[in-house]
């Protein structure tokens, strides 16, 4: 094994796709990647994949991936997390190189065609500028797939905007969004089934409206605030009577209340941006900003997708071999 894979390869995560709330749409494609010989030749699906997660800080793109590489690393996939950061050295040559190097790794660990392997590029905005290292990665994603190796990448970023949108023909973009209304009941009846007592005048939907733009990082922050300030208040009343307090929780006296919902999403509230421009978007003030008729910033880059001929002479002209790097 090569010296990145033999660096960043990691046991596949315990977490699978099925036990994330929301984003119903993209949980289904991603698991469509679970190789069933059967399926995939009578629908056409192929053994090679590649996704790019892109939406605001918080919306869960590292965790479906990982659930993903979860799913595939049931079925004997193995898999490697490089950080984006670690692809990028100290020059785009440089740059193209290591994605090169990478990809030959997994190529070679691939050919048998017996062993997949599940890759995420956590945080692939560091080299999104980068037409050339983008290049690579089209040209190493088109050789996987080309070959029939059983693969699997998903990068993640927040910005789809900012990449060239060459990429999408070798990569499906998906735009993971912040849960909606129903996600997030869905989210919060999970988390707070045995922390609401049913006098405590609290409702689902109450708690919805008062979540509104919530990511599912804040979500989760939020059950175990609540988790922690709740185990404190029963040791304040109780100590360590346990009967007692059992006792208390079954009456509803140590439950979630209104006033302590809100003081902890105001809390939540208070760690965004002083700007009030939500989810880690940068924005500048008074900028007018670009949109396209489909309501989105356009991309930077409309050129069309190389010829394979057109791509070994971009190769050509990086002055190096690129199965040499």
């Amino acid at each position: 094994m090569g010296q990145w894979l033999s660096t960043y390869e990691e046991k596949a995560p315990a977490q699978r796709l099925d036990g994330l709330c929301g984003c119903g749409y993209w949980k289904a494609l991603l698991k469509s990647c679970v190789p069933d010989p059967d399926l995939d030749a009578y629908f056409g699906v192929e053994k090679t994949h590649a996704f790019l997660l892109c939406g605001p800080a918080g919306v869960g793109k590292t965790t479906l991936a990982r659930a993903l590489a979860g799913e595939l690393g049931a079925v004997g996939y193995r898999f490697a997390a490089v950080p984006g950061e670690a692809l990028k050295g100290e020059s785009e040559e440089e740059d193209c190189g290591r994605i090169a190097a990478l990809f030959r790794e997994l190529e070679e660990a691939a050919a048998d065609g017996e062993t997949g392997w599940c890759l995420l590029l956590d945080d692939l905005t560091p080299l999104a500028g980068e037409k050339r290292a983008m290049r690579v990665l089209c040209v190493k994603l088109q050789d996987m797939a080309g070959a029939g190796l059983p693969f699997t990448a998903a990068a993640t970023a927040e910005s789809l905007e900012l990449f060239p949108a060459f990429l999408d023909k070798y990569m499906i973009p998906c735009r993971i969004s912040p849960p909606d209304e129903q996600e997030r009941r869905e989210y919060l009846e999970d988390m707070f089934e045995r922390r609401i007592h049913r006098e405590s005048g609290l409702s689902y939907d109450w708690m919805v409206k008062q979540t509104e733009g919530f990511t599912y990082r804040e979500l989760s922050d939020l059950s175990r605030l609540a988790g922690m300030l709740m185990k404190q208040k029963a040791l304040d009343l109780f100590g360590y009577r346990r009967e007692l307090m059992a006792e208390a929780i079954k009456n509803g006296k140590i439950s979630m209340t209104k006033e302590l919902f809100v003081q902890m999403t105001g809390r939540l509230e208070e760690r965004r941006p002083a700007s009030g421009v939500l989810f880690g978007q940068q924005e500048d003030a008074g900028k007018e900003r670009k949109v396209s008729s489909q309501g989105t910033e356009p991309r930077h880059d409309t050129e069309e997708s190389l010829s394979d001929e057109e791509e070994m002479d971009f190769l050509e002209s990086l002055n190096m071999d690129i199965e040499d790097l």
